[in-house]
């Protein structure tokens, strides 16, 4: 759990939990809708906003209070894999 909001950790926090999310995400997609519809969303960071992550059927979008709040970036990678579900 991180106490402040420093820009470079939470970026880094995300950029380390997203890519394995999004490509384990895109082989369970693949797998399951034989290409039936698109597979790969972007994982990005809202510029602000409370405690939350949304998914659009577009994107992903995670709040830097979301990536401040999990404890780990398996944490993160779990809140953004549910997200990446929901599209």
């Amino acid at each position: 759990l991180l106490t402040t909001y420093d820009k470079r950790e939470i970026s880094n926090r995300l950029r380390v939990a997203a890519p394995k999310v999004i490509q384990a995400g895109y082989t369970v997609c693949m797998q399951m809708l034989k290409e039936q519809r698109q597979c790969y969303f972007d994982v990005g960071m809202a510029t602000k906003g409370p405690v939350n992550a949304w998914a659009d059927g577009e994107k992903v979008m995670v709040t830097p209070a979301m990536v401040a709040f999990t404890a780990s970036e398996a944490e993160l990678a779990m809140v953004v894999a549910h997200e990446y579900a929901h599209n």
